[in-house]
């Protein structure tokens, strides 16, 4: 059974996209720095909106990069409780590579509890 987790997108602003978020109706729940060879890579911040938790990730890349109308998107994060029998789906690996989406993570919801 698939559960869907969240949706990445990539920003070049965080107060601003926080802000536009929050008018949305999105709460900010807590951030993550992602650092490489000791270097901060990245900043995570992750929101919720009514009962759901963390279903909005937007990541903030420290190196100045811009982005494009459409080139920020990131992925679609999706639980599965058996990576190994989804991932030989298919269906699964089409979905992989779907044109409109920078990609799909599957994340195996068995292995992440134990």
């Amino acid at each position: 059974m698939a559960e869907f987790l969240h949706t990445m997108v990539r920003i070049t602003d965080p107060e601003k996209s926080r802000g536009f978020y929050e008018a949305l109706g999105f709460r900010f729940e807590r951030d993550m720095d992602i650092v490489r060879n000791g270097e901060l890579e990245a900043t995570n911040y992750f929101f919720g909106i009514g009962d759901q938790e963390s279903v909005l990730e937007l990541t903030y890349n420290h190196d100045g990069r811009t982005y494009e109308l459409g080139t920020g998107y990131g992925h679609v994060a999706v639980g599965v409780d058996d990576l190994a029998a989804s991932l030989a789906e298919p269906i699964a690996l089409v979905a992989m590579r779907l044109p409109l989406m920078s990609s799909i993570v599957l994340i195996g919801l068995s292995a992440a509890t134990t």
